[in-house]
């Protein structure tokens, strides 16, 4: 169990510090609204700040999206137990979920905003935090979609 959760924890810090380092790296060498184009017509660097949740709704809306997270957070944690159980990939989503949205709440207690600059082009412009967030998410589904009831004892259903 502790290695589980200690490539959950790694993880995590590798998400956050990761995601931290890009969000300041392109408010230092971006102004606010530059692109630069990655490949031109499809993907591009664009430095934006939102005040919203994922795709911009919400906007506005920090302190209510900064409860929302610490709720996301702590029940995340509540259920860290059965998911470190599912194995490596679920260790791993795990880190990513936590690390990822910790790094979007750092940003909006911190800036009161979260810093935006992947941009696929007809698709909202988003951070390392969000993919973090969305894989983290799909290796937990993908984890408990693989793993197999079991019956009182622990035997497999």
């Amino acid at each position: 169990m502790k290695k589980s959760i200690a490539l959950a924890v790694l993880t995590g810090m590798a998400a956050f510090v990761l995601d931290y380092a890009s969000k300041r790296w392109i408010e230092a060498a971006l102004p606010l609204h530059d692109s630069i184009p990655i490949w031109p017509g499809i993907f591009d660097i664009t430095h934006t700040q939102n005040t919203g949740a994922a795709f911009g709704i919400l906007q506005g809306h920090g302190s209510f999206l900064v409860w929302v997270t610490v709720a996301v957070v702590i029940l995340t944690l509540g259920f860290s137990r059965g998911l470190l159980a599912l194995g490596p990939a679920a260790q791993v989503g795990l880190g990513l979920v936590l690390g990822g949205a910790v790094g979007n709440l750092w940003d909006r207690l911190h800036r009161g905003s979260v810093t935006d600059f992947l941009h696929i082009h007809y698709w909202p412009v988003f951070n390392l935090a969000d993919t973090f967030v969305v894989v983290g998410g799909a290796l937990l589904l993908l984890s408990l979609s693989r793993s197999q009831p079991r019956g009182k004892e622990g035997e497999k259903l």
